[in-house]
């Protein structure tokens, strides 16, 4: 996984460029490496919280509930898990 910060983009990036884009991500800094895992909302014991979840962000400290639809994914809300 790469960050993207204000500290490492070029100063000829352009956001508000249209059109085609080649994008070269090669001289990005590497920062860290990050796994996101989804599961079943079925498994989750506070999926009741949020009944219109049907995809589950399963994290060691939180959970992300969702709604994925065939148009957008919906965050419904979030619980954090404490050690």
């Amino acid at each position: 996984m790469y960050a993207l910060t204000s500290a490492k983009i070029p100063p000829s990036f352009n956001v508000n460029d249209t059109g085609y884009k080649n994008w070269d991500y090669s001289s990005l800094i590497e920062n860290a490496t990050s796994v996101i895992y989804y599961d079943d909302p079925a498994v989750d014991p506070f999926v009741d919280s949020f009944p219109l979840t049907n995809l589950l962000e399963d994290n060691q400290t939180f959970s992300m509930y969702m709604r994925l639809t065939d148009s957008a994914l919906y965050t419904l809300g979030r619980s954090t898990i404490t050690l």
